[in-house]
């Protein structure tokens, strides 16, 4: 994780500029050593940099260190060392004895941000990555704009979209021309705030920049599914296909579904199965093509894409219940029977499986257990206050207990 955050920076062109303070004239050759800080090490001593020591290290010494390696880069070199190993906390620590010595280096308080970022510590990230752009006001217009964009996916980090969105406007403010910095203001508006038409904005400025990028036709085409833009959704998901044909087995299922809601069922199982060519493990891709060859009346087509649904996600509910529907339309009610208990089993409270099951149950004369999934039922849209399926449901149970009880006369 830390790699593609660090890679992110780089990205955003990231360069922060290494504000050192003048050593003294009469610097002499010393080593660094970190002494363990105690538990009950006085605090005060501790931001005061008391637990450092300095040795003086002897003249025939084979270790050099030059007065170069005593400033922030000797701080960061040995941070990155620790990053190496996956040990934040001790980078952390290592920046914060810097940040006592040079306290106003943005830098070290921007790497010190991406190291809390990687221990989910969002709070002191936000933190200190203001500082790190407090310190440097006057920073070219590209670097204060990428760190109000990294700041910005901090905010969304700990979920404060708005907070995100404001800081992505700063960034696009100061530098209008960045395609990334609308694509990512356009996820928050997409995925976290479903302001859809605001993303749709944001995606279609993003692609006046850049229409290579395929990523925006992606999602772009999820936004205009949201605002139900059928034709305009089929149009975006097909050119970020072309683009990169190989790399959007989940497009063509997302395409497949602007196809089905337009009702072009033929184009949509075309594109469930290249899904499935591409992916023959996306459950996605055969419960969508099952779900069309059930619209088309196909059954025993939608039975076999939701028997490899179940097969791959035995846990899918809804597999159980649609591929139940078929069954009853074939009229193999065991087999329907089967799937609506499976689907209760999993979903107790799925009040339409004990309604279809017990329909199914009044089909081959069993009125007793139909009556007992009709009590179930019942109670269940009670509870849920569905007082006028409830009434619907009470008038099934009363039928069935006239059959009920006709057939105990007979």
């Amino acid at each position: 994780m830390f790699k593609k955050f660090v890679i992110a920076l780089f990205l955003l062109g990231i360069l922060f500029p290494v504000g050192a303070e003048e050593e003294p004239s009469d610097f002499t050759p010393f080593r660094l050593i970190t002494l363990t800080i105690e538990p009950n090490k006085n605090k005060l001593d501790v931001i005061k940099g008391s637990f450092f020591k300095l040795v003086l290290i002897e003249r025939n010494s084979d270790f050099k260190v030059t007065q170069k390696e005593n400033n922030e880069d000797y701080y960061i070199k040995i941070a990155n060392d620790y990053v190496d190993k996956k040990d934040y906390k001790k980078a952390i620590e290592i920046l914060d004895k810097a940040i006592v010595l040079y306290p106003k280096n943005s830098q070290l308080y921007a790497l010190r941000a991406s190291y809390y970022a990687e221990l989910k510590q969002y709070e002191k990230a936000v933190e200190d990555h203001t500082k790190a752009i407090n310190l440097n006001p006057q920073n070219d217009y590209r670097i204060r704009a990428s760190n109000y964009a990294i700041r910005a996916f901090l905010y969304s980090s700990l979920k404060q979209y708005e907070e995100a969105v404001e800081d992505y406007t700063k960034a696009i403010n100061l530098n209008p021309q960045e395609e990334r910095f609308y694509i990512y203001r356009g996820d928050v508006y997409y995925a976290e705030l479903k302001q859809y038409e605001k993303a749709v904005e944001d995606y279609t400025k993003a692609i006046n920049l850049n229409p290579q990028n395929d990523y925006i036709y992606i999602m772009r085409g999820h936004s205009y599914i949201e605002l139900k833009q059928y034709e305009r959704a089929v149009e975006d998901y097909t050119k970020g296909i072309n683009l990169n044909p190989q790399n959007h087995g989940g497009s063509y299922t997302m395409r497949g579904n602007a196809y089905h809601r337009l009702k072009q069922y033929d184009k949509a199982i075309l594109d469930y199965s290249k899904c499935i060519s591409l992916n023959p493990k996306e459950v996605e891709c055969y419960y969508w093509r099952g779900e069309t060859y059930h619209i088309l009346k196909q059954y025993d087509k939608a039975i076999l894409d939701y028997s490899k649904c179940i097969s791959l996600n035995p846990k899918e509910a809804a597999c159980y219940y649609l591929r139940g529907d078929a069954y009853d339309r074939l009229k193999q009610y065991d087999k329907a029977i089967l799937d609506y208990s499976k689907c209760i089993s999993l979903n107790p409270k799925q009040v339409a499986c004990y309604i279809i099951r017990a329909y199914i149950y009044n089909q081959i004369n069993d009125y007793h257990k139909a009556k007992i999934d009709l009590i179930k039922a019942s109670e269940l849209l009670k509870k849920d206050g569905d007082m006028e399926n409830y009434n619907r449901v009470q008038e099934l149970l009363k039928i069935t207990e006239e059959k009920l009880e006709m057939k105990f006369i007979d």
